[in-house]
């Protein structure tokens, strides 16, 4: 798992984590009852995490009352989910300037993330404290802008707060996991890796970057022990089946490495991270043209993921196309922005 997989991965969690939280994922009886009973199947679909039916759910719900909030936020928060950031954050703006509910700037705060607007993800989330929202939680957004930012080092002083405020909460160790892994630090990521499932067995996300932090200390077999682990606990996880097939291909079994990734393009066809992935897989067999392939394939799903172009401007300087690698590169930069 390369950089943008993890942060890309914490984002996913962050958004999930709002969603998780959230008193607007109950179902509702006072809308209208056209606009309940779509809203209402919205919330089983978003709760089983068919996302893009829980899109258009919400939306009809919207189509009869437009100024229905709670459909706004969810909708966002599936949108989300499917990588339609600019679509989150639309609906987020709308949901907040009807009610200024904190949980609405918090979920603000990860599509802004998204979309490299760490500043104003940094206003969102001080939006939220001033509306007296949990100190831990505020600290938990935090540190996942400076993460997302490229701020490692503020990144664990946030989570550090978190879990002074709750040593309970387990996304908090696994997030600080992650930005002791982008620093090298794998011993200390491990550590909180395991202190997140200790706390949530069901942490298939701790699983999944305990296993990278294993597998970059060199141990291989352990990371995949922990792969199919979190498999028996979410045999669908995308995650996780991402990862299997990383590890799958840093073990040469490239066979078993594209089935994995094909299974999810063929089911989750907007997501780019199997794209990263299998662009990874080639560039490490030297297949330069294929891994171009896969990374502007990346590319097309997400324009804002740095790491795609990054590793296709590498792929294009093996190829000894300068002018292409030069251009991506000064993408990559721009989306990064790495000044907070």
């Amino acid at each position: 798992m390369n950089k943008t997989t993890l942060l890309s991965a914490a984002l996913l969690i962050s958004a999930q984590c709002v969603f998780a939280q959230s008193e607007d994922k109950t179902l509702v009886v006072v809308a209208g009852q056209e606009s309940a009973l779509a809203y209402n199947q919205g919330i089983k679909d978003h709760n089983n995490k068919n996302f893009a039916v829980a899109n258009d759910n919400y939306t009809k719900a919207l189509q009869t009352n437009q100024q229905f909030y709670q459909a706004l936020y969810n909708r966002g928060l599936a949108e989300l989910s499917q990588n339609k950031n600019g679509d989150a954050q639309n609906d987020f703006n709308q949901a907040v300037s009807l009610n200024e509910n904190p949980r609405y700037y918090l979920a603000r705060s990860v599509s802004n993330a998204r979309l490299r607007n760490f500043k104003e993800a940094l206003q969102d989330i001080d939006k939220a404290q001033n509306l007296g929202y949990d100190n831990a939680e505020i600290s938990y957004f935090r540190g996942m802008v400076y993460l997302l930012a490229g701020n490692y080092a503020e990144a664990e002083k946030q989570y550090n707060f978190a879990v002074s405020a709750n040593n309970r909460l387990a996304k908090a160790y696994c997030d600080r996991g992650t930005a002791h892994y982008l620093r090298g630090n794998y011993k200390a990521a491990i550590d909180d890796y395991n202190t997140a499932i200790e706390i949530d067995h069901s942490a298939t996300y701790a699983y999944v970057f305990r296993a990278q932090a294993k597998a970059e200390s060199g141990n291989l077999t352990a990371a995949i022990a922990d792969i199919n682990s979190a498999l028996e606990i979410n045999p669908d996880d995308y995650d996780l089946i991402n990862t299997r097939g990383q590890l799958q291909a840093k073990n040469k079994k490239y066979d078993k490495a594209a089935a994995d990734f094909d299974a999810l393009i063929e089911k989750y066809p907007d997501e780019p991270s199997a794209y990263i992935s299998y662009g990874n897989m080639y560039f490490d067999r030297q297949q330069f043209e294929k891994a171009k392939e896969y990374f502007t394939k990346a590319i097309e799903k997400d324009p804002y993921n740095y790491i795609a172009y990054n590793n296709r401007a590498n792929a294009s300087e093996m190829l000894f196309e300068t002018k292409n690698a030069d251009s991506d590169r000064k993408k990559a930069e721009s989306f990064l922005n790495p000044k907070l």
